[in-house]
């Protein structure tokens, strides 16, 4: 979607909102996913049935009443709206059957019937073995007329005749079971029916046993092989609708027909028209039954009149079972077999008709009570609005026309008032039946689909129950239009409906759906947020569719996506951006062809590494995902359906623009990779995270390279570990790996100028933004002097995996795949959990298959075509050697196995897709020999995104852009506290004074082990947030004292002797010692009134950010980066009792500011000579100021950062009490530079309480300074503390600031210096006392200022 920021503050005007999109949530692929798939996979029914034989069966025996009936007189003579009295019984017996079946083929022509009439027990069982002979598995109807019959028994009989009709012999249920077989459907049409029912269901319980008992005492025979018998399981199937209950008997009136249950199933408008005429008001106005039957028009044809009752009756029924029956069985009886749907619609009105004559008819499977319900007054409402229309109609008059029913228009206008306050939580639309039957009509077919999409984009929950009421083939069907008003509404619907189902494809691939999307993506006259929205769908239908793909592919839409990126400015609409270059990846995914074919023919790697510099993180993602996936891993051709058979792509595998050599692509994927390296420093994890995957795919692909390079590398860590230096005591900087930085980069792309031209080579010397090459902010650079290059130690020359690394030296320049391991180990200890697991699995799976002593085989040296055959899927073609058993193959053993000391998450195999899955045993070697079986971790950019668009994106009274659904439901909740804001800063501004500041204090104990290094209040609330010096975070309830959460930003785990620690980059050979605390020099909230973020800044220069930080034990880590880079750290060692103690001499720490307004983050100091403004909008680093060194070359160390909102001045605080100035629109060096204190500054507070022109500073030795910002001249002095400050803040709405220090003492100062109040140690007022200052907060809306001590201690003073 659009950022997330950007787009609410543009349509709600309040401020940006940070860290709130679907990548800063959960993580990709986890349960709230699944559960989103499942929700919705019960739409899509398993097993479509339908009606192939029907086995018509009257027993009348007309001219002979039953002997257990007494009729009445007049009573009903009428079947099948035939009186058997007006002719002969046989002929009236024959005329009844003809009829019965021309009412049933009206429902089911293509149905093979059979009936018997006035039948024997042999008749019967003929009829029903052959329409099961015939039927095979689908389902059979028999219908079961015993007007002229007893009624059924007792003990589950019906009754037929014998050969002379002189006697009445029962026919078993049980026996009738048999011979019908499932699946089935029964009508019965007698007196007594329920017996019938109720019989039924015993005998199948019965028969369920029986066959259970058959299967399990012959196994040999399977259940549904035994002869005569039927799956047990298929008894389900088995479907019943009788006229009456057990004790009733049919009706007799005479206004009615005899069969009026078989009347109402087969002629349901023309026996509900003749019902309600009877009831009408319109009989006394002209209306008989006679002009019912000359209505004119055709069932068939909805702009008739008979067309349209038939179509409102099906409306009508469909949303009465819709918002009656529970959705599982609506699915069975309503949308699984045509047949049955349109019985148990018509059964819905013999229930309303028999009801009123005390006649309830019943089914199998049981149906709630509908003969009350609503809608039927709708229905009486358009039936009676037609027939007052018959007398016009039927006068011969040719002017007079029919006027439409204003049914469906009443009832969309019903739906359209629902969606104005329509939510998951209130009842489902009752109209949602009926609108998708207007989707039938061309009149109101527009509004109809867009009020349908309204109501899709709910929510995931309405996409369910649109598909569960029977959306989808109306709109496939619909796809075949070409009217140009429905083409964005249609892309919209689709776009919901694949962003939950993407089982959809391969329908949309079978009625060629997917050239309607490729035509509107490439038509002229549509909007972006539409044309993403296409482009996803065509995602969609390639995602794992091999067979869409290919479609896909043959209509054009490779060279089609690629001429769109070429022309798309680098500023473009990012969803637009963003999904082209998804649909790219998706059209080459599993196809190394069409891959080469992009790389060869359309040199798409030029066209998507500009990408990689976008200003969405989104568009970053997609295009590092898609140019990882043109990197081949495995030994695949082409695609592959489900069943692992080839599909045919029909295209020439022989033309050279698709077939590429070992060494050409080899090249292109260093090309590749060299473009991923620029964007490694990336601050957005997902980025990271597909760098990481790429890492991968090239350490699969090239593996005998990078596995050497592995080796080399690690040897070079045991002799450093064990070299001279250490034996000599002396000072060394480096690193376990030591890092990439800018120059190394630099080396490589020229020593690769000597090579051809490659498409896409990053041989211009282009640059990632203000950030260096690759590398910088690594843990530890080392350059052997200024601008140097990069120092490294590279294996023995003589020996195997020298000899692989000098061959790709010949190739591609020095190093490069140390390069890329040094570019994996900085991944290994990113801040960001899933990318540091993603990359340490690729560590530990080189670990597993390039042991250090393991020499490469000569046979390989000499044949590196088949060594690159490696699948990283199917195990390794590197032999094995012995078993390492030396000390530094040892050591290597517990890299592997030994816990990682990076993430306290989940475990690597979880995160990258089980890396390491289990063994394979070797082909050449013995069967105690393994190689590790492996799977590459797997890119998640995909499913992130299309859970973008399951979301609600329509604002309210706009087209459709694109707002985050926790955003819009919250919009006037949000407006609403910042209105309670806004009033409480104006009457902070009324005050006339705060002179009793610190007159009430609370005190909340953190019971904090360590200094409290910084808090912040949460607004409107009563929460106070501290964090300190070794990363835990604490809530308070400040009131109460109580603690709320509590958690660390990183966890500290424990480092095992002879143990790789790749966040510290050491092996610890002494003895145990804790790693990864993070000190802590900034917290505050993002977000602060709604949806609030906790941005957590430590001294390392490494910034999280924590959503539902308030909420215990649920805090979730949206985003992590590293934005400072870490220049290096000074190990000193000596030799002890104990071992080797590691002595470490640290580097000044970061220094951080936020800019809420801006949205930027301030960030220096650590030893950098640069400042760096991250826009974490977009999650990138926007600007890089320079720190200008001393005049005797040394560089000063920043003590602060302050930026100033609606501004683009930026002040920093140094050491020797110099404040530099910056303004970012004219260059990247300090415009002013004044040294206004003669020690270090603790802070610079720019316009305090919003005062113009004014700044107030401090420094150690507490003095404050204020100052005239414009002429950078000192106003007046203030010696605010004897001793030494160590805190300094501002209010944001009033004219005040705070100072503290060490001697325990908490000062409020006016703006222009006067001091208002003091709170001391010695107070009475305290009940605790205050220990040495280290951090002041004033809360941004109420007159409170918090204090944090040294002794664990916050202290909350009122200036009320």
């Amino acid at each position: 979607m659009e950022t997330c920021a950007g787009t609410y503050a543009e349509y709600t005007g309040l401020h940006p909102v940070y860290f709130c999109e679907e990548r800063h949530g959960e993580e990709p692929g986890t349960s709230r996913s699944e559960k989103e798939i499942g929700r919705i996979s019960g739409w899509r029914l398993r097993d479509k049935m339908k009606t192939t034989s029907v086995a018509l069966v009257l027993c009348l025996n007309i001219g002979v009443d039953p002997p257990d009936v007494i009729k009445i007189s007049p009573c009903a003579r009428l079947e099948c709206w035939l009186d058997p009295s007006s002719m002969q019984p046989q002929k009236a017996l024959d005329a009844i059957g003809k009829m019965l079946q021309a009412q049933y083929e009206r429902w089911q022509p293509r149905a093979r019937y059979r009936m018997v009439l006035d039948p024997t027990v042999d008749d019967v069982k003929k009829l029903c073995v052959g329409c099961r002979r015939n039927a095979k598995n689908e389902r059979v109807l028999y219908h079961y007329n015993g007007h002229g019959v007893p009624k059924p028994t007792v003990n589950g009989e019906i009754w037929v005749f014998n050969k002379g009709y002189t006697q009445y012999i029962p026919l078993s249920i049980y026996d009738l079971q048999t011979w019908v077989g499932n699946p089935c459907i029964y009508v019965f049409d007698c007196s007594a029916a329920g017996l019938v029912v109720n019989a039924f269901q015993n005998f199948a319980e019965q028969r369920l046993k029986e066959l259970q008992g058959a299967a399990i005492s012959i196994p040999s025979h399977p259940p549904g092989i035994l002869k005569g018998t039927v799956r047990p399981e298929a008894m389900q199937d088995c479907i019943l609708l009788a006229a009456c209950s057990a004790n009733e008997t049919l009706p007799q009136s005479a206004e009615l027909p005899a069969d009026v249950f078989s009347s109402c199933l087969t002629t349901p408008i023309s026996m509900a028209l003749r019902w309600f005429c009877g009831r009408s008001l319109l009989k006394d106005h002209g209306l008989s039954l006679d002009l019912i039957d000359k209505i004119p028009g055709r069932q068939t044809d909805r702009k008739t009149p008979l067309g349209e009752l038939n179509w409102i009756f099906t409306a009508v029924t469909d949303t009465i079972a819709w918002n009656t029956l529970p959705r599982e069985l609506f699915q069975k009886l309503f949308r699984q077999d045509l047949l049955v749907a349109s019985l148990f619609r018509n059964f819905l009105l013999a229930e309303r008709i028999m009801k009123a004559a005390n006649c309830t008819p019943i089914s199998y499977p049981a149906l709630p009570s509908t003969h009350q319900h609503p809608m039927w007054d709708a229905w009486d409402l358009a039936a009676e609005m037609c027939l007052a229309q018959l007398p016009r109609l039927l006068s011969g008059d040719p002017g007079t026309e029919f006027t439409p029913s204003p049914f469906f228009a009443q009832q969309l206008t019903a739906f359209e008032v629902w969606l104005e306050n329509g939510s998951q939580h209130n009842s489902p639309p009752e109209q949602l039946p009926i609108v998708l039957q207007v989707l039938l009509s061309q009149s109101h077919r527009l509004k109809a689909l867009i009020l349908l999409s309204d109501f899709l984009d709910l929510g995931p929950w309405a996409v369910d129950l649109a598909l569960s009421v029977g959306i989808f083939p109306y709109v496939l069907k619909l796809l075949q239009t070409t009217a140009a008003e429905l083409r964005d509404v249609l892309v919209f619907i689709w776009t919901k409906i694949l962003a939950l189902d993407r089982t959809c494809q391969a329908d949309l691939v079978k009625d060629g759906g997917h050239i309607y999307f490729i035509k509107y993506l490439d038509s002229a006259n549509c909007d972006h947020l539409h044309r993403a929205m296409s482009a996803f769908v065509l995602a969609a239908i390639c995602d794992a569719h091999p067979r869409g793909t290919v479609a896909c592919l043959q209509a054009g839409l490779l060279p089609m996506c690629i001429s769109f990126l070429k022309s798309a400015a680098a500023e473009g609409p990012s969803l637009l951006l963003q999904w082209l270059v998804l649909l790219l990846a998706k059209l080459w995914e599993g196809s190394p062809d069409i891959a080469a074919a992009a790389i060869l023919q359309h040199r798409v790697v030029e066209i998507l590494a500009p990408f990689l510099m976008h200003a969405s993180p989104d568009v970053r993602a997609a295009a590092a995902y898609a140019m990882g996936g043109l990197i081949r891993v495995d030994g695949s051709t082409g695609f592959r359906d489900n069943d692992g058979e080839a599909v045919d792509m029909n295209i020439p595998v022989n033309d050279p623009n698709f077939v590429i050599d070992e060494k050409t692509r080899f090249a292109h994927e260093r090309s590749i990779i060299l473009h991923l390296l620029h964007a490694l420093q990336d601050g957005s994890p997902c980025v990271r995270l597909e760098i990481a995957v790429a890492l991968a795919r090239i350490a699969a692909s090239h593996n005998l390279l990078y596995g050497a390079a592995y080796q080399a590398r690690m040897k070079s860590i045991l002799r450093q570990e064990n070299g001279s230096s250490v034996r000599d005591g002396s000072t060394r900087s480096g690193s376990l790996f030591p890092t990439l930085s800018s120059s190394p980069l630099k080396s490589m792309e020229s020593n690769n100028s000597s090579q051809p031209e490659i498409a896409g080579s990053p041989n211009g010397g282009r640059k990632s933004g203000f950030w260096p090459s690759v590398l910088d902010m690594a843990p530890c650079v080392k350059e052997s002097a200024p601008g140097g290059t990069f120092e490294a130690v590279y294996p023995d020359s003589e020996s195997s995996v020298g000899h692989y690394a000098s061959m790709d030296a010949a190739l591609v320049g020095s190093g490069f795949y140390h390069h890329l391991v040094d570019a994996t180990v900085a991944l290994a200890h990113d801040p960001s959990p899933k990318v540091g697991d993603v990359a340490e699995g690729t560590l530990k799976t080189m670990a597993g298959l390039y042991p250090i002593n393991a020499p490469v085989p000569a046979s390989s040296r000499h044949n590196r075509t088949n060594s690159w055959s490696f699948s990283w899927k199917g195990g390794s073609s590197y032999p094995r050697s012995a078993s390492p058993s030396s000390g530094s193959s040892a050591l290597m053993r517990r890299h592997v196995e030994g816990k990682s000391q990076l993430h306290d998450t989940k475990s690597c195999a979880s995160i990258s897709g089980d890396l390491v899955e289990g063994t394979k045993k070797d082909v050449g070697g013995s069967s105690d020999q393994t190689t590790p079986s492996l799977r590459l971790p797997s890119s998640k950019i995909y499913e992130q995104s299309r859970r973008q668009f399951s979301h609600p994106s329509k604002s309210e009274g706009s087209g459709l852009p694109l707002v985050p659904s926790s955003l819009q439901k919250d919009v006037w909740k949000w407006v609403e506290r910042r209105h309670e804001a806004s009033e409480q800063l104006v009457k902070l501004n009324a005050r006339e004074s705060v002179a009793n500041f610190g007159a009430q204090t609370l005190q909340v104990d953190t019971e904090s082990a360590d200094g409290i290094a910084d808090i912040c209040f949460q607004p409107l609330s009563r929460l106070i947030v501290s964090g300190d010096l070794t990363g835990t975070i604490r809530v308070h309830d400040f009131q109460e004292g109580s603690c709320l959460n509590k958690f660390r930003v990183a966890p500290l785990q424990q480092a095992q002797p002879g143990q790789v620690d790749l966040q510290t980059h050491r092996i610890f050979l002494g003895k145990s010692v804790y790693s990864g605390a993070v000190g802590l020099v900034l917290i505050d909230i993002l977000n602060d009134l709604e949806k609030p973020a906790l941005l957590t800044c430590a001294r390392d220069g490494v910034v999280r950010i924590w959503r539902d930080f308030l909420e215990p034990g649920h805090q979730v880590l949206a985003s992590a980066w590293q934005a400072l880079p870490r220049i290096g750290e000074s190990y000193t060692t000596q030799m002890v009792k104990v071992g080797l103690q590691l002595a470490v001499q640290r580097t000044p720490p970061a220094v951080f500011s936020w800019v809420e307004r801006e949205g930027h983050l301030l960030c220096g100091g650590g030893g950098t000579p640069s400042i760096y403004t991250w826009d974490v909008q977009n999650e990138l680093c926007c600007a890089k100021l320079s720190v200008p060194r001393r005049s005797d070359g040394s560089l000063p160390r920043l003590t602060c950062l302050s930026g100033l909102e609606n501004s683009p001045l930026v002040l920093a605080g140094c050491d020797d009490g110099t404040i530099l100035k910056y303004d970012t629109r004219q260059q990247n060096t300090p415009v002013a530079g004044t040294r206004v204190h003669r020690a270090a500054v603790v802070q610079v507070l720019p316009e305090p309480g919003g005062l113009s022109g004014r700044q107030i500073s401090g420094s150690v030795r507490g003095d404050l300074a204020i100052s005239d910002d414009r002429s950078d001249t000192v106003l007046r002095r203030v010696q605010a503390h004897k001793g030494s400050m160590s805190a300094l803040c501002k209010h944001r709405g009033l004219p005040i600031v705070a100072t503290g220090d060490r001697s325990q003492l908490v000062r409020i100062w006016s703006a222009d210096g006067e001091q208002i109040a003091a709170v001391r140690s010695h107070s009475s007022f305290l009940t605790n006392r205050v220990g040495p200052v280290t951090a002041l907060r004033f809360h941004p809306f109420q007159p409170l200022l918090a204090s944090a001590s040294t002794d664990a201690h916050l202290a909350v003073y009122s200036g009320l």
